[in-house]
């Protein structure tokens, strides 16, 4: 991963263009930090056990409700795709 102020840089600089928006959040951050945190799953059963269905990668995607928009990626794998997919449904591509 590069460092994380370029890679957040990187980030609004794609962004700002198609979503012009970005740019006055950018402007307006106070601080801006890249780094990991809590995994949440949709799902049952224990994580130890294979026929748990937090194990199921097929539930996955972008899911739009109004204004509101939620990522279930499932797997780390499918995140650029999921990306891809939010900026071109935000962008209307």
């Amino acid at each position: 991963m590069p460092d994380p102020g370029s890679f957040a840089a990187s980030v609004f600089d794609h962004f700002q263009d198609p979503l012009p928006w970005v740019a006055e959040r950018r402007r307006r951050a106070e601080t801006v930090r890249v780094e990991g945190g809590w995994v949440f799953a949709a799902g049952r059963g224990k994580l130890s056990a294979p026929t748990s269905s937090l194990h199921r990668r097929s539930d996955c995607g972008v899911v739009r409700k109004g204004s509101y928009i939620s990522i279930d990626i499932r797997t780390y794998a499918t995140a650029p795709w999921l990306a891809r997919s939010l900026a071109d449904s935000l962008v209307g591509s």
